[in-house]
């Protein structure tokens, strides 16, 4: 099938098979002939360039581009790989307040100075993750690889001595 553009004395065609869909062929019938110029996509583009309708693309700005389409793509992956770590660390950081809270209200040790300085951590991992937790992340955030006690009413419970 061919899409076909009718200007006053000229026929611009767009044949869509399979072999030929990257060219154009121009037809204009002049004194009785038909005189017809098939065109490539790249002549186009030229043409297209030389008229100024397209900007021209130098080798130096082709490969610059391919340069920064590469570093867009490795810090998608870095900032993707960042947002996973740090909501893994809020999460660390949450069950470490937890923890000593807990332990803290059970009577076991003074833990003033700790507990502040958990909370704080909480509070400046919270504020720095805020802008993530609405973001799409790509996956979830990284389990530890070794699972520790969730809380110390745990560690309690199995005879643990603090």
């Amino acid at each position: 099938m061919t899409t076909a553009q009718n200007i006053p004395g000229l026929v611009i065609e767009f044949p869509e098979s399979t072999a030929a869909e990257q060219t154009v062929l121009l037809q204009q019938e002049f004194g009785g002939s038909v005189h017809q110029v098939e065109l490539h996509k790249l002549h186009v583009r030229m043409l297209a360039e030389r008229l100024g309708i397209v900007p021209t693309v130098t080798a130096e700005a082709a490969d610059m581009l391919s340069t920064s389409v590469g570093q867009s793509m490795r810090f998608a992956s870095e900032r993707g790989q960042l947002q996973r770590a740090l909501l893994r660390i809020e999460s660390m950081a949450e069950q470490l307040h937890e923890n000593l809270r807990i332990t803290h209200d059970n009577g076991h040790e003074d833990l003033t100075v700790e507990i502040g300085q958990a909370v704080a951590l909480v509070d400046f991992v919270e504020f720095f993750c805020e802008s993530y937790r609405c973001a799409p992340s790509t996956a979830e955030p990284p389990e530890p690889e070794c699972k520790a006690l969730e809380t110390l009413d745990e560690a309690l419970a199995a005879g643990a001595v603090v």
